[in-house]
C-alpha cells in the first residue's frame, strides 16, 4: 500500500484543524487497543478537509491484520461523538485496485468527568511572580531628649507584617535595640554620619501579638527622633529586595540641596521603595520627593533630630535611578534608598503527587488543591483514542 485516506466527521464546533498527531498502526495481536504488541506505521498526521492521509508505503499482512488509528481530537464536548471511516476507494495500492470492506467506528464523548490526579501545593496560594506590599500604618515622634528613644503607637498589626524602624539620634555615639522578647534586627548603623549625628534602620517580622510601644538605648543623652512604617506582603524569609548599606546611600558633609540618594537595581516585580533622609538638625523639613515617591513620614515637632522617609513600589525589576527630597535649609544629610521584597509563589513545592490520597498529606501542609481530570469513557476508536483533560485549582 502507498497511501490510506482515513475519513472523519466530528462533534459541532471542532474543525479539521483540530484533529492532530494521528498514529497508523498495525495491530498484530488484533485487541483492538494501541500497545507494545502492534507496529507504528507512519505519526504525526494532522486532519485536512475531514481527511487524515498516511502516505508511507508498507505491506498489508495476508490474513486479514487489522489497522489502529490513533488521533487527538481537541474542543470535544460531553457526548459529542467522533466517527472515522473509509471505504476501498480510500486504499491505494502500488498496482491494482483494493477489493472487500471497510468497518468504521464512532465515539461519544463521555460527559461525566472523573478525578484522577492530585497534587497538594505547599503555598500561600499566590500564582508565580511578584505579589503586592501594602503600608498598613505608621507612627513618628521626635519630642525626646535621653538615653532611652521610644515610640507608642495605636496601629493595628498582624502577625507576619514587617515593621521598618529608623532612629536619628544627635552626636556620635550607639544606638542598641531595647525590646527584649519583640527585638528589632539591625541593617544598618553609622555613627556620627554626615555633619555629626547617629542613625539607624532596623526591621522586625511581626508575632501574633505586638507591643503598643517600642525602645532603643543610646550611649549618650541627647535629642533623637523615631519613626515606624508597617507592611503586609513582604517576603518574611527575605525582607530586603535592596537591603540598607553603605552602597545605597550618601553621605553630605557640606550644606547643599536637595538630598540624594544613589540609584538602586530591584530584583523582584513589585518591590516597595523606600527613601530616608537624616538630618542632625531639629527644625528643618524635607518634600517634595523625586522618581515617583510619595506618602511621606516625618516627625515635625521641630524638637529632636529630623528624619523623613517616602515610598513608592515598583512594578517591575529595574535600575531606579538617583531619587531626592528638597530640605527646608541647606545642610549636611545622610541619604539611603533601599526595597522591601513581597512574597511570591515561586518557591512552591509539592507535598504529594501521583494520585495521592489526602489523607497522605501533612494537613499543615496542604494550602491548595490542583487536580487534573480526564475522560473515563475514551478508548478506541475504530484504531482513535480520544482523551478530555481539564485542570484548576480549588
Amino acid at each position: 500500500m502507498t497511501a490510506i485516506d482515513v475519513k472523519f466527521i466530528t462533534g459541532s464546533g471542532v474543525e479539521s484543524g483540530d484533529v492532530t498527531s494521528a498514529s497508523l498502526y498495525a495491530d498484530n495481536n488484533n485487541d483492538g487497543i494501541v500497545d507494545g504488541g502492534d507496529t507504528l506505521i507512519q505519526s504525526g498526521v494532522d486532519g485536512a478537509s475531514g481527511t487524515l492521509s498516511f502516505t508511507t508505503d508498507f505491506q498489508p499482512g495476508t490474513s486479514g491484520t487489522d489497522y489502529l488509528v490513533k488521533a487527538t481530537v481537541s474542543l470535544l464536548s460531553g457526548d459529542d461523538t467522533t466517527t472515522f471511516s473509509m471505504t476501498t476507494d480510500d486504499i491505494t495500492l502500488d498496482t491494482g485496485d483494493a477489493f472487500g470492506s471497510c468497518t468504521g467506528a464512532t465515539h461519544t464523548m463521555d460527559a461525566n468527568l472523573t478525578q484522577l490526579h492530585y497534587r497538594w501545593r505547599n503555598d500561600d496560594g499566590a500564582e508565580s511572580g511578584g505579589g503586592t506590599i501594602t503600608e498598613t500604618g505608621s507612627g513618628a515622634t521626635d519630642v525626646g531628649s535621653g538615653l532611652t528613644v521610644s515610640i507608642t503607637h495605636s496601629l493595628t498589626i498582624n502577625a507576619d507584617d514587617v515593621i521598618i524602624a529608623m532612629v536619628n539620634a544627635d552626636s556620635t555615639q550607639t544606638i542598641s535595640d531595647a525590646n527584649g522578647a519583640n527585638s528589632f534586627e539591625q541593617a544598618i548603623q553609622e555613627p556620627g554620619a554626615g555633619a555629626g549625628s547617629t542613625y539607624a534602620i532596623y526591621y522586625r517580622v511581626a508575632g501574633a501579638s505586638e507591643p503598643s510601644a517600642y525602645s532603643w538605648n543610646l550611649t549618650a543623652t541627647d535629642d533623637w527622633s523615631v519613626q515606624i512604617r508597617v507592611f503586609s506582603g513582604v517576603d518574611t524569609s527575605s525582607v530586603w529586595d535592596v537591603a540598607p548599606s553603605t552602597s545605597t546611600r550618601t553621605i553630605q558633609t557640606t550644606s547643599s540641596n536637595p538630598a540624594t540618594a544613589p540609584t538602586m537595581t530591584t530584583s523582584t516585580d513589585g518591590a516597595m521603595g523606600i527613601i530616608a533622609f537624616f538630618i542632625d538638625r531639629s527644625s528643618y523639613t524635607l518634600s517634595s520627593p523625586t522618581n515617583g515617591y510619595g506618602t511621606e513620614v516625618q516627625p515635625t515637632s521641630g524638637t529632636g533630630r529630623m528624619q523623613a522617609s517616602y515610598t513608592r513600589t515598583w512594578a517591575t525589576a529595574t535600575a531606579t535611578g538617583a531619587s531626592s527630597a528638597t530640605i527646608s535649609t541647606n545642610y549636611s544629610w545622610v541619604a539611603h534608598q533601599f526595597a522591601l521584597k513581597p512574597v511570591t509563589s515561586s518557591g512552591a513545592t509539592f507535598v504529594a503527587d501521583e494520585d495521592t490520597m489526602l489523607v497522605l498529606a501533612r494537613a499543615d501542609f496542604i494550602k491548595r488543591l490542583r487536580f487534573l481530570v480526564s475522560n473515563e469513557g475514551g478508548g478506541e476508536l475504530g484504531g482513535g483514542q480520544l482523551q478530555a483533560a481539564g485542570g484548576g485549582d480549588r
